[in-house]
């Protein structure tokens, strides 16, 4: 993987070269967009999977790896469809009794896993921002009071959210909730220019983040693992339940930018090459 001690070498400088932490700290508190996409080619070259371009918007990103982890399931099922008929072809044409039964016990396990494999509510790519956003504005207008409380109160311990900044007077916080759900109902594409919200006219409307709470709540509601992958930090990981996930996805973050971890990269886009090569 990539590291700093050799980006400094290349540089030619020394101190660079010993001290890369340094150099880490220095080029993120100038330009942290440049730190994140480091951490973009880190994660893709870590995963060997492609890091998708969204503009660092945490709604679209959610969304996209939302339908990757879908399209993963559904390339999962076809594979388990085809070694399934393999394995049948492969009992008809034995002679062997005994690899026989032993061929037709492999393909019914592989269907019965195959059969424990969710269909899912959603068709792959159906998943968007509108989608989340309403999703969430239905999970939290039916909380009761207690449960409403509860979530009020993680998301002003939450860092991540419009909702800190009300640490010192959390008791207001209630009586503003109406006007923060109708405030999720825009879009990202609402804002800038042609967008639906003119900052210069219309100031009761303010661009609410994707918290931790939302990506809990959303996590739940889609059924999917996130894990949330951050730069020199431990991951946050929100599990759906505590059964095993059966879909999961990943995202990179840094300091306010995301990113949707996509699909395998192609042979082509290894950064070694993988094909007519031979290895040691």
């Amino acid at each position: 993987a990539p590291s700093w001690r050799g980006f400094g070498a290349a540089l030619g400088c020394r101190r660079c070269a010993a001290r890369p932490m340094e150099i880490e700290r220095a080029i993120d508190l100038k330009a942290p967009a440049v730190s994140f996409d480091l951490h973009c080619v880190w994660t893709g070259h870590f995963t060997h999977r492609e890091v998708g371009d969204v503009s660092g918007c945490a709604w679209r990103s959610l969304a996209a790896a939302f339908n990757r982890a879908r399209e993963d399931r559904r390339l999962c099922r076809a594979r388990l469809a085809s070694v399934r008929r393999a394995m049948r072809d492969m009992a008809l044409r034995n002679r062997s009794s005994v690899h026989r039964s032993e061929a037709e016990a492999a393909s019914r396990q592989l269907g019965a896993e195959d059969d424990e494999m969710p269909e899912g509510d959603f068709d792959v790519g159906s998943i968007d921002e509108a989608m989340l956003r309403s999703t969430l504005l239905e999970c939290y207008a039916v909380k009761a009071d207690a449960e409403l409380q509860q979530i009020i109160d993680a998301k002003i311990d939450d860092p991540l959210s419009f909702f800190h900044l009300f640490q010192n007077c959390r008791e207001a916080v209630p009586r503003y909730w109406p006007w923060y759900l109708a405030c999720l109902t825009f879009q990202s594409s609402d804002w800038g220019p042609g967008g639906a919200i003119e900052l210069e006219e219309d100031l009761s409307v303010v661009r609410m983040p994707l918290d931790l709470v939302d990506i809990q709540v959303l996590a739940q509601a889609f059924d999917t693992e996130v894990e949330v992958l951050r730069l020199m930090e431990r991951p946050w990981l929100f599990p759906r339940s505590e059964a095993p996930a059966a879909l999961s996805c990943k995202l990179c973050y840094h300091k306010g930018l995301w990113a949707p971890v996509l699909g395998a990269l192609p042979p082509s886009a290894e950064p070694f090459p993988l094909i007519d090569v031979v290895a040691e």
